[in-house]
């Protein structure tokens, strides 16, 4: 089974992707996640999406592709794909080339992202992820399990969060839109806590096992 959760930035889809992955066993592709780890080596599918990541823009697809196809070659299961598609372009190319048997949409207010999004952080060291509202580090600014510094990334500054929540609206319409007909789509509210949030998930998912 493959499903694609989508999400704007704060909406916690991440978070709620692993939850499952962990509970059935299916590879969680976070394509964000990806990107970050080629950053991180330095390759030079990294230092393209870097350019394009910092300033808040999408990755163009031609690179996107690359990481993904990729990335599902070795997954050899079931999948969760998170961050991916983000257009119908990428929408075409996975209907194409893939089963999608659902797509998750957490739906947030655009308000409650922006707070959410600002309250992240990340550990400069071993890259753990924070957030100082629902996910506080036991010392302020440093890292539980490295005693690294606790940063908040180039992407989740001001001058970021609202550039990449406005086209994430405007691309979420257009894939909606483009999935209606083709694919279940469910929408779950993405203000309940992350637990009720959970629930509502996994009885979506297994209505179709």
């Amino acid at each position: 089974m493959n499903i694609v959760i989508m999400g704007v930035q704060g909406s916690g889809k991440g978070t709620q992707a692993k939850k499952l992955a962990e509970l059935k066993g299916w590879k969680h592709v976070n394509l964000g996640q990806l990107f970050r780890i080629e950053m991180t080596e330095g390759t030079d599918t990294g230092k393209r999406a870097k350019q394009y990541i910092t300033s808040g823009e999408l990755v163009p697809d031609e690179i996107t592709f690359e990481i993904f196809k990729h990335a599902t070659e070795e997954a050899g299961r079931s999948m969760i794909l998170d961050g991916f598609p983000r257009t119908p372009a990428q929408a075409e190319y996975l209907l194409k080339h893939y089963s999608i048997d659902l797509v998750i949409v957490l739906d947030l207010k655009e308000s409650e992202a922006v707070e959410r999004i600002s309250a992240r952080r990340n550990c400069s060291s071993c890259g753990r992820d924070y957030n100082v509202l629902f996910k506080k580090p036991q010392k302020e600014g440093i890292c539980d399990v490295c005693g690294g510094t606790l940063v908040t990334r180039a992407d989740d500054k001001p001058q970021g969060v609202q550039r990449r929540i406005d086209i994430y609206q405007e691309q979420a319409n257009k894939l909606l839109d483009f999935f209606q007909g083709k694919v279940k789509i469910t929408k779950i509210d993405a203000s309940q806590g992350i637990n009720e949030i959970f629930s509502e998930l996994v009885k979506e998912v297994d209505t179709l096992q």
